[in-house]
């Protein structure tokens, strides 16, 4: 009967196991629960087959099973409870003093705690059984009565202390032996679910992925009618972004929806045939303005020779490098160019070596050097490229073939034939030299990045407005000590409420629209946490010269505005108050919506752009608090006097994933004029693959995505819902630069966030550089005049970077830096980076802190500021 004990209270992981599937939506993470499941109920029904009697050696067997199956169990849930407690404190938790759980994720933490607290206090309960039938077996005369009347039921339970059970144990037997049996079946069939799923042996089928050139008659190839872009066979999205998945709507903005069918999608590997849902990605009214292009040629089997992507026959040291190359139509190999205007766009394309797939050549990447036009239309084509092996040059497929011979289908050959063919044909090249080539469209304004900035003006208006009650409280305030010997602010912490537009408030939720792609409205209030430092300069003056808004790291919390000794440092030199929100969406309260995205819901992803753009709100709304209303609390006065006031100007500083965001953060808010962007770039789609912070997620996407151009297409997808949450997405809109200007700080050799991006957003911001021996196409270089600041006042944005001394370059191929010299912690920390920031936040103006070289050299500490 302890063996049956032990099986049925096996049950109770069911609990959490349930949960947990609901949540993420598939069996994956179910992986702990499971095993415990399954294998206490495969003890306690091992249990039960020993055999019982007379037989002493059989009976002490049992008890001893029994006792090590209780021990092992017993350790076990102590080490989950202890390992869950320590989770969940790490990822729910405020980073405030008081240390309180965010009130989003409250029901999770309590729910946890209380399993995990049951978990070890059911553990041992078997132990009674053990222990009472050791007792019997001493003391024999201790033997309860077969009859006892209402103790009837419970003695079926409990068991009669000898160690042959009564007929009410044996009824109990009955009954719940089959149910533990059923459940283990169960149980043993999910488990093996979950470890196929790790291994990959669901999810590989999906219409519209099995077809190739040589397969096209096959009856075990799935594509349908118009489903796939036969022009590149080797996958059925490419060549991706393209015209040929969208549709004319003549009431989008632009005149087209984007329109994937379901049989083109990405197979995800969740335990069944499942395939991203594309509902997100078919409400837009075009293409992303910075996504990359990605393609094979021919039957996508052979390998493209490097040498060949450019007309030198020479390998780029660099990608970048062979963008001066990209704009010159007479001899370029791949063109983008743009059909209103008959332009060539510069780029660069590079081979996918980080996402290489076995039978299939590497994926090529076109790359746009700067922002795309929004709205607009463009055309890529590539000729004269190489089989690596023989040095031929590669064949198109049948499809392009066709198309390119006049022979194709009527329908798409007279739009190649107006399009694609005819702009080619204006810019001088012959089409009988193409290889592949396609057209899309980019998405507009208002139906990407203007949808943010119409909720910051919304939530601005419906603060002042008489219809909305603003409320705030400061819940921890931590005293300074400003003295000769320790020089410590006061920090502030507290949280208030904010026009949500997202459909519940809190993280994982999407906006909230009338109908799918509509502009957001508002849908209620969120309470938001604040974060403040007010340095001991501003306490002694009794007045901050600025706000400065802080922006935090990858996953990171607004605790980084008030705990990193070297930002305090730069607010006393500057006589600036901190402040900061989380980035909703990428903060640490977020972590568990993007592990199940990455684990098991990939089409859940529109919802990390959502809450980036409610982060944006957050934000804006924060600074009003601060001129407005939390100006007038104690918290912010020093002896007496209110160091903010109405007309205090708002700056932001943002680091690593904060100046990926920043210039889109800095562009929606109408309070920030100047930012400082450290180590930032865009866009993601080129960032992921080149960041060693991206490894470890790579890792769990893999179990989701199997095949790596899947994966490839994948961060391509992310990219078009990205883009409204981060750099890229503002940059092609003139009209948000209006009175902003930025300082952009980067180094080489970055192992988390490449350089390669940030050449992109300087490219995009217009930005200028001091003169320096690294040249970089599209960014002009002006000199400083005698007093080391920037010549002129017409520059809206400044480029500078850093060469450490013991720093690996970037690599040639799109892959990380060397992780043993990464210097991504030290711009921000150097003494001539942290100069040249305190003189921008100061001035407005661009003050060259290095030498003539550059900044190049060893890493100065922050000292010299």
């Amino acid at each position: 009967m302890g063996g049956l004990c032990f099986a049925t209270l096996s049950l109770r992981h069911f609990v959490p196991l349930f949960v947990v599937y609901s949540f993420f939506k598939g069996p994956v993470a179910t992986g702990p629960f499971l095993f415990r499941s399954t294998f206490g109920l495969m003890c306690g029904l091992l249990l039960l087959k020993i055999r019982s009697g007379g037989f002493k050696y059989c009976s002490s067997l049992r008890a001893v099973c029994l006792c090590l199956c209780i021990v092992f169990d017993l350790v076990f849930a102590i080490v989950m409870m202890n390992f869950t407690v320590m989770v969940m404190d790490a990822l729910l938790r405020e980073t405030s003093p008081s240390r309180e759980v965010n009130i989003y994720w409250q029901g999770t933490y309590y729910f946890f705690s209380f399993v995990s607290v049951l978990d070890v206090l059911l553990a041992p309960l078997p132990a009674i059984f053990l222990l009472r039938a050791l007792h019997t077996s001493r003391y024999s005369y201790w033997q309860p009565k077969r009859d006892e009347g209402f103790r009837r039921l419970l003695n079926a339970f409990l068991v009669r202390p000898s160690l042959l059970p009564d007929r009410h144990s044996v009824s109990a037997l009955r009954l719940l032996t089959p149910i533990c049996l059923l459940f283990f079946i169960v149980a043993a069939v999910i488990s093996l679910m979950v470890g196929a799923v790790f291994l990959g042996v669901f999810g590989s089928w999906i219409p519209g992925q099995r077809c190739d050139t040589t397969t096209m008659g096959d009856a075990n190839c799935y594509v349908l009618d118009g489903a796939c872009d036969m022009i590149d066979p080797s996958e059925c999205l490419f060549p991706f972004p393209s015209s040929f998945f969208m549709r004319p709507d003549s009431e989008s903005s632009t005149g087209w929806k984007v329109r994937i069918p379901i049989e083109s999608s990405l197979p995800l590997n969740s335990g069944g045939r499942v395939t991203l849902d594309l509902d997100a990605w078919n409400v837009l009214d075009g293409f992303s303005i910075l996504a990359p292009m990605l393609f094979r040629l021919g039957d996508g089997k052979i390998d493209v020779d490097r040498k060949s992507l450019r007309p030198d026959n020479k390998v780029s040291e660099r990608p970048e490098d062979s963008i001066p190359f990209s704009v010159n139509l007479a001899e370029s190999h791949t063109l983008l160019i743009d059909v209103e205007t008959a332009r060539p766009v510069p780029h660069f394309v590079e081979l996918d070596f980080a996402l290489k797939e076995e039978g299939f050549g590497y994926v090529l990447i076109l790359q746009p050097a700067a922002p795309l036009r929004y709205s607009a239309h463009y055309v890529v084509a590539v000729r004269r490229l190489r089989n690596v092996k023989d040095g031929q040059l590669i064949q198109p497929s049948t499809t392009f073939t066709a198309l390119r011979d006049g022979s194709g289908d009527p329908q798409r050959q007279a739009v190649f034939e107006d399009t694609v063919f005819g702009t080619l044909a204006r810019v001088g090249w012959q089409r009988q030299e193409l290889q592949i080539a396609w057209d899309f469209r980019t998405g507009s304004w208002e139906g990407s990045e203007g949808r943010a900035r119409h909720m910051v003006l919304d939530s601005l208006e419906q603060m002042r407005s008489s219809f909305f009650i603003p409320k705030f409280e400061v819940q921890d305030v931590v005293a300074e000590q400003c003295d000769a010997v320790i020089s410590r602010g006061r920090q502030v912490w507290g949280r208030m409420k904010i026009p949500s537009y997202t459909s519940q408030p809190g993280p994982g939720h999407d906006l909230f629209t009338i109908f799918k792609g509509g502009v957001p409205i508002r849908s209620g209030d969120v309470d938001v946490q604040f974060a403040s430092l007010i340095p001991c300069s501003v306490l002694k003056r009794k007045k901050s010269e600025f706000i400065l808004n802080y922006g935090h790291g990858i996953l990171g919390t607004r605790a980084e505005a008030v705990q990193q000794r070297w930002l305090e440092g730069l607010a006393n030199r500057t006589n600036s108050i901190l402040f900061a929100v989380d980035f909703a969406g990428m903060s640490k309260f977020d972590l568990p919506i993007v592990f199940k995205i990455l684990l098991s819901d990939l089409s859940a992803f529109k919802v990390v752009p959502a809450q980036l753009m409610q982060s944006f709100v957050n934000g804006a709304c924060g600074i009003w608090y601060l001129r407005n209303l939390l100006r007038t609390n104690a918290a912010f006065k020093s002896a007496g006097s209110e160091t903010i006031s109405s007309s205090t100007p708002a700056y932001f500083y943002g680091v690593s994933m904060g100046g990926v965001l920043g210039a889109g953060y800095t562009l929606s808010s109408p309070y920030l004029t100047r930012s400082v962007l450290s180590v930032p770039g865009t866009p993601l789609a080129l960032l992921l693959m080149r960041s060693l912070d991206f490894k470890s997620y790579l890792k769990i996407l893999k179990i989701q995505v199997l095949r790596p151009t899947h994966l490839r297409l994948a961060l391509s997808l992310m990219q078009q819902l990205w883009d409204p949450g981060e750099s890229s997405g503002w940059l092609s809109h003139n009209e948000s630069f209006a009175g902003k200007r930025f300082l952009i700080q980067a180094a080489e050799g970055d192992a988390q966030v490449s350089i390669i991006g940030a050449d992109i957003l300087a490219r995009a911001l217009g930005a200028v550089r001091f003169p320096s021996p690294h040249h970089k196409y599209g960014i002009s270089e002006i000199a400083p005049a005698e007093d080391g600041y920037l010549t002129g006042g017409s520059a809206r944005a400044l480029f500078t970077e850093f060469y450490f001394d013991g720093v690996k370059p970037q690599p040639q191929l799109n892959l990380p830096a060397a992780e043993e010299t990464d210097p991504h912690e030290l711009p921000r920390r150097d003494g001539r980076g942290l100069r040249q920031v305190a003189a921008f936040l100061e001035t407005g103006r661009f003050l060259q802190t290095c030498s003539a070289d550059g900044c190049v050299g060893p890493f100065q500490p922050m000292s010299a500021l």
